[in-house]
């Protein structure tokens, strides 16, 4: 079991949380090989130039079950929007993870809260990335016509030119989905241990009204500093292009944007992939500068 020594290391393997249903051992392997060969390519922007976005953890902490601090709870007040893995509650329930306006939503991998969303005002994290409360998007993006989520993120990204975070409200038709079920606490890595961390299959539904958080970048282009802390070379993704990480958090309702959610119209917390597809929505594009720790 590899456990990464120094904030570098644990870049070389860092992953982020995906269903590994069509993965093989051998894959692990290439991602490894993929983040490692990413790192070595690397280049910043001095000074960055776009948002600096803020870290807790990495996600290569997240692959490899390496919990968190039991101190290192997050305040969400001073962030518009985050995501990744985390809890409201505890550090045995960390799962599929947002937040919005303050109040972070997390799908539960606790044992007596199995799959419920919960929700609070402060998050407990070993991996996720935030967005500043007076970030302001280099544009808005209005989506009227449909369009996969991996084509979305690359006309963005063209558009922003270079790495991007993204929120707004969506409407999928369909979504494909998928969370773990099980804490990534236990010093185990998830893909080696799919039957644990995926007991329940993907899922594919109709229409879903949604609040969505993500980043995405062309990692085969330089990137700026901090970005593997949310991105790798996915192998369950097609290769090449635009790689993408995306959260949902399902919705009762249609909202006009990401500052109309609220704890009322909230209903569960989604790891995206990339073939869903994005019916309509309204999306604010933010230009990663740099991510940073908290």
């Amino acid at each position: 079991m590899i456990q990464p020594k120094s904030p570098r290391a644990a870049q070389s393997v860092a992953l982020r949380l995906f269903s590994p249903w069509t993965m093989q051992p051998s894959l692990f392997s290439f991602a490894l090989l993929s983040l490692t060969l990413i790192a070595m390519t690397s280049c910043h922007t001095t000074p960055p130039v776009g948002v600096v976005l803020r870290a807790q953890g990495h996600v290569a902490h997240v692959l490899g079950g390496q919990p968190p601090e039991e101190e290192d709870w997050v305040d969400l007040a001073p962030f518009k929007a985050a995501f990744e893995a985390g809890s409201t509650a505890s550090v045995a329930s960390i799962g599929e993870f947002i937040s919005f306006n303050g109040v972070g939503y997390a799908r539960s991998t606790g044992i007596d809260s199995m799959g419920e969303m919960i929700s609070g005002k402060r998050v407990i994290t070993n991996g996720a990335v935030f967005l500043p409360e007076d970030a302001v998007p280099d544009f808005v993006l209005d989506v009227t016509e449909p369009k996969e989520i991996a084509a979305l993120v690359e006309s963005i990204e063209s558009r922003a030119g270079g790495p991007v975070c993204y929120i707004g409200t969506v409407q999928f038709s369909p979504l494909h989905a998928t969370a773990i079920t099980r804490a990534p606490i236990y010093s185990d890595y998830i893909f080696e241990a799919k039957e644990k961390y995926y007991a329940e299959p993907p899922t594919e539904s109709p229409l879903v009204n949604a609040a969505i958080m993500g980043c995405a970048a062309n990692l085969e282009r330089c990137r700026v500093a901090g970005l593997d802390a949310v991105l790798y070379a996915n192998p369950a993704e097609p290769a090449g292009g635009i790689t993408s990480h995306t959260h949902a958090l399902e919705l009762s309702c249609e909202l006009e944007s990401a500052k109309d959610v609220t704890v009322e119209s909230a209903e569960q917390v989604h790891h995206v992939f990339s073939k869903s597809v994005v019916a309509s929505g309204r999306i604010e594009v933010y230009l990663i500068g740099e991510i940073r720790p908290l």
